[in-house]
C-alpha cells in the first residue's frame, strides 16, 4: 500500500495548484501580446486622433514592424505553451494585414490593350540636397519621360537642367515656393500643360503640388504631383491635403491618371487609403508589401513606404526603388504603359 500513496504524493507535487501564482515571464509575454495587438489596430484609428502627446500618424508608420513582432511572439508563445500570447499575437498579425487589403497592382483590365510608354520617376530632393549627377544617371538609365521632384528649388532645377539627364527633360513647371521644403517641380520629355489640380488649399499649411497634362501615344494623361505637409505637428493640414486629393481624383474623369510624389503617408494611414481609393499601385513591391522608401542614410533602416506612384488606366511593366545620394528618400520609378480599350465605338 506504500507505493500507491507515494505515486499520489508525486502526482500532487507535479500538478500545479489552481491558485498558484504565474511566473513574471508569463505576465510579461501577455503584456507584449496586448501591446503588439494595440499597434496592429492603429491603422483603423482616425489619423487626426492623438494619444497623449503622441501623433497617431507617426505611430501608424510602425505597422510593418507589428507583423514581424506578432510572428515572433507566436513563436515564443508556442515554445512556452502560452496560449493567451499566441492568440493575441495571431490577432495582431491578422489585423496588421488590414492595410494590404486595399493594395492593388497596376494592370490592364480584360478587353484592354497596353500601348505607348511613360517612364515615371519621383525623387525627393531633400531640401535641394540630392546629388545632381546621381539623379541624372537614374534618369538616363531608366529612360525617364517624366520626373516629379518634391523639395526642389528653382536653382536646383536649373543646375539639374545642365546635366545630361536634365537636358533630356526640357519641359518644366516653375517652383512657386522656393524655400526648399515647399517647392515641387515636374520635368518632362514631352510637352506639358500645367492645369489646376489638388492643391491642398483647404489645409492650413500646404506645399506646392503642380498638376500637368500631356499626350502619350495619342492619348491624354494627367499627372498630379503630391507632397502634403508632414503629419508631425500639423496633422490636420496633412489629413486635409490627402482628403482633398482623394476627392479630386475621384471626381476626375481622366482615363489615364498618375499621382506621384512624397505622400508623407503609407497604406497604414486611413487618409492615404482615402486619397488613393480606386487607384492602382505602380511602385516596387514584394507581393502586397511595398518596398520601403524612408528613411535613408540615417541610423534607422528604411521601414516605411511614403513615396508612391499611383495610377488609373495604366499597367506597370517594371518598377524599382532607387537610392539617390544626398536624399533621405529612395526615388521610386515605374515603367508605365497606357491601357487602351479594344471596344469599338457604337454606331
Amino acid at each position: 500500500m506504500g507505493i500507491p500513496g507515494r505515486v499520489q504524493e508525486l502526482d500532487e507535487r507535479a500538478t500545479p495548484h489552481p491558485t498558484a501564482r504565474r511566473p513574471s515571464s508569463w505576465w510579461a509575454l501577455t503584456a507584449i501580446g496586448f501591446a503588439v495587438l494595440g499597434f496592429a489596430l492603429l491603422p483603423i484609428v482616425p489619423s487626426t486622433a492623438r494619444l497623449g502627446r503622441l501623433s497617431v500618424p507617426v505611430l501608424q508608420t510602425l505597422w510593418p514592424v507589428t507583423l514581424a513582432l506578432g510572428l515572433l511572439v507566436i513563436v515564443i508563445g508556442v515554445r512556452r505553451r502560452h496560449t493567451v500570447a499566441c492568440v493575441l499575437a495571431a490577432c495582431a498579425a491578422f489585423a496588421a494585414l488590414v492595410p494590404i487589403n486595399h493594395w492593388r497592382p497596376a494592370g490592364c483590365a480584360d478587353g484592354e490593350t497596353p500601348t505607348g510608354k511613360l517612364s515615371v520617376l519621383t525623387a525627393n530632393a531633400y531640401v535641394a540636397s540630392a546629388d545632381l549627377q546621381a539623379l541624372s544617371t537614374v534618369v538616363l538609365d531608366r529612360d525617364v519621360d517624366l520626373l516629379v521632384v518634391p523639395e526642389a528649388t528653382n536653382d536646383f532645377v536649373a543646375q539639374f537642367s545642365e546635366t545630361t539627364g536634365g537636358r533630356r527633360l526640357t519641359h518644366r513647371t516653375p517652383v512657386i515656393r522656393d524655400d526648399g521644403f515647399s517647392g515641387t517641380a515636374v520635368l518632362s520629355r514631352l510637352p506639358i500643360e500645367q492645369i489646376g489640380g489638388a492643391t491642398g488649399g483647404s489645409a492650413r499649411h500646404t506645399f506646392d503640388q503642380p498638376a500637368v497634362r500631356l499626350i502619350v501615344a495619342g492619348l491624354p494623361v494627367t499627372v498630379q504631383a503630391v507632397h502634403p505637409y508632414p503629419p508631425v505637428e500639423e496633422v490636420r493640414s496633412w489629413d486635409a491635403s490627402l482628403r482633398e486629393l482623394g476627392r479630386w481624383q475621384r471626381a476626375s474623369t481622366d482615363e489615364h491618371l498618375v499621382l506621384a510624389g512624397d505622400f508623407n503617408a503609407s497604406w497604414a494611414h486611413p487618409a492615404f487609403r482615402d486619397a488613393v481609393g480606386g487607384l492602382h499601385d505602380a511602385g516596387p513591391s514584394w507581393g502586397p508589401f511595398d518596398r520601403p522608401t524612408w528613411p535613408v542614410g540615417g541610423r534607422l533602416p528604411s521601414f516605411v513606404t511614403i513615396d508612391h506612384i499611383m495610377v488609373r488606366g495604366f499597367e506597370s511593366t517594371d518598377a524599382a526603388a532607387i537610392d539617390v545620394p544626398g536624399s533621405d528618400h529612395r526615388a521610386v520609378w515605374s515603367n508605365l504603359r497606357l491601357c487602351h480599350s479594344n471596344a469599338k465605338p457604337a454606331t
